[in-house]
């Protein structure tokens, strides 16, 4: 019985090193734990049978389910991509079919998706990843809630074979409940509970009511020189030429102005969490042209290009709550390129 623990303990230590799926952890435990099922006592090998049979009814629920909800968008990106290609906007039609081909080949996470996708794929796209998550948050609740009572039994186990003298056995179940703590299936399903938790609590703390960006904290960084209504004066509080030429005169919607030379780059640190973010982006001299950007801590919500062609941009974007914001103003060409943001409002 001794070497029986003894070789529990190394495959124990041989697997620590490994990473692996949950359902292969499931192998692992049925190997481990099946290792100790006849040589133990009817209630302990009883309790290791009922465990291993309820972690593979679990793992296979949530397969079958994501296989359904997969099979699912897949037939409703086909029927959008055939809308597209007949309306025949190729920028359309393109991302519809690499989002096809990305689900067909099991990409996790999906790529972002491009500027140029449609309003409806984003909403779908949206829709498939909230059920999916939701999917997957709820195995990882049936695995930690199975887990966390397969080590409460456990542990009762070990204190009745001890008291019973019989060692090896109490050693064997102390074993295997060190083995729930190392399975990597059960740890990423409490992992993901967590970041789920934190991104929960953030959402819930975002404020109600919109509020202008440029009333939260910021910080500015600027290249080159730029002589007149220079970000500098906005940082401390100023609004000078610029936002009063660009808003006819009115004072008001002067303060609601943000004017950037290009290239700069300006960060905001809010006092709450925030999900969205609205505006409008225009160009102040219609010959320039300049790429901007948003970031919210280290997700991109936002990349356009203000030119001739395209001298506004609205920005209406919704992201994983943080308080950490940044704009940047990049130059296309070489023509001077200043852009204003209007009305730039989060909450």
């Amino acid at each position: 019985m001794r070497n029986l623990y003894e070789a529990t303990g190394l495959l124990v230590r041989y697997l620590h090193r490994l990473r692996f799926t949950m359902k292969a952890s499931s192998l692992v435990l049925s190997i481990l734990l099946g290792l100790t099922s006849t040589l133990l006592s009817a209630d302990l090998g009883a309790l290791q049978s009922s465990f291993i049979t309820r972690y593979d009814e679990l793992n296979e629920t949530r397969d079958e389910q994501l296989k359904k909800l997969q099979a699912s968008y897949a037939g409703a990106l086909e029927r959008h991509l055939e809308k597209t290609k007949a309306s025949g906007d190729i920028e359309k039609a393109i991302p519809v079919r690499d989002e096809i081909e990305a689900i067909k080949a099991g990409t996790d996470p999906l790529p972002e998706l491009p500027e140029s996708s449609d309003p409806e794929l984003k909403g779908m796209r949206t829709k498939y990843v909230a059920a999916k998550t939701k999917v997957n948050t709820t195995h990882a609740e049936s695995l930690v809630s199975l887990a966390d009572k397969m080590s409460m039994a456990l542990e009762g186990e070990e204190k009745d074979l001890t008291r019973k003298g019989k060692l090896d056995d109490a050693l064997a179940a102390k074993r295997m409940r060190e083995t729930l703590g190392e399975d990597q299936g059960i740890i990423g399903a409490r992992e993901l509970l967590g970041s789920n938790e934190k991104s929960t609590s953030l959402a819930a703390a975002k404020p109600a009511e919109w509020k202008l960006l440029m009333e939260e904290r910021m910080k500015v960084e600027e290249e080159g020189t730029h002589d007149v209504g220079s970000l500098a004066d906005v940082a401390q509080g100023g609004r000078r030429f610029w936002n009063r030429i660009l808003t006819g005169g009115d004072e008001d919607k002067a303060d609601e102005i943000l004017v950037t030379p290009s290239p700069c780059r300006v960060s905001f640190k809010t006092d709450d969490p925030v999900s969205e973010i609205r505006g409008t982006i225009k160009i102040a001299f219609p010959n320039a042209s300049a790429t901007v950007r948003v970031k919210v801590g280290d997700e991109s919500v936002f990349k356009g290009n203000v030119s001739l062609l395209a001298q506004e941009l609205t920005l209406a974007e919704t992201f994983t709550a943080g308080d950490e914001i940044e704009i940047e103003v990049e130059q296309v060409g070489d023509a001077p390129a200043w852009i204003y943001w209007s009305g730039l409002e989060v909450r």
